[in-house]
C-alpha cells in the first residue's frame, strides 16, 4: 500500500469514526498518541482490521447480565459492592445496582468493531495510516 497524506488522513480518521472512541473527552479506547512508536505500519493496519486479534488486558470489556434479562458490554469505570458503572459507548455510562447483577464476565474481544475501514477506499486508508504516524 502506498504512503498516504496525513492531512487527508485526518478526514479519514473522522470518516471511519475513530475519533468517537479514541483521544476524545469520552474516550473508551486507548490513546492513539504515539501509536506509530508502539506498532509498525503493518501491525497497526492489522489491529484496525482485526481489532480482537490481540486485545490488551487493560482494554478488555466486561459483559454484565442483569436479573431483568438485560445485557451490557463496556468498560467498568467504577465497581463497588453496591454496584458498578459501565461505560457502554463514548457518551453513555450505565449504573447497575449490585443486586441486579446476575453475571459479570471479562471478555477476550475488543469493543472496537471490525469493518470500520469498509467505508474507506485504499487511498483513504493509506492517508489514515499516515495521519496516525503524526500523532506524537
Amino acid at each position: 500500500m502506498a504512503e498516504g497524506a496525513p492531512i487527508q488522513g485526518r478526514a479519514a480518521f473522522s470518516k471511519a469514526t475513530c475519533a468517537s472512541c479514541h483521544d476524545g473527552g469520552g474516550a473508551i479506547g486507548p490513546s492513539l498518541v504515539g501509536v506509530s512508536k508502539r506498532f509498525s505500519r503493518e501491525d497497526l493496519l492489522t489491529a484496525i482490521l482485526q481489532p480482537s486479534k490481540d486485545v490488551s488486558p487493560r482494554y478488555r470489556p466486561t459483559r454484565i447480565a442483569t436479573t431483568d434479562g438485560k445485557s451490557y458490554i463496556g468498560m467498568i469505570v467504577y465497581e463497588a459492592v453496591s454496584g458498578v458503572m459501565i461505560q457502554t459507548c463514548p457518551d453513555a455510562v450505565v449504573r447497575i445496582a449490585g443486586e441486579q447483577i446476575e453475571s459479570q464476565k471479562l471478555l477476550e474481544t475488543s469493543l472496537m468493531p471490525a469493518g470500520l475501514l469498509d467505508k474507506l477506499n485504499d487511498r483513504e486508508i493509506a492517508d489514515l495510516l499516515a495521519y496516525l504516524k503524526t500523532l506524537r
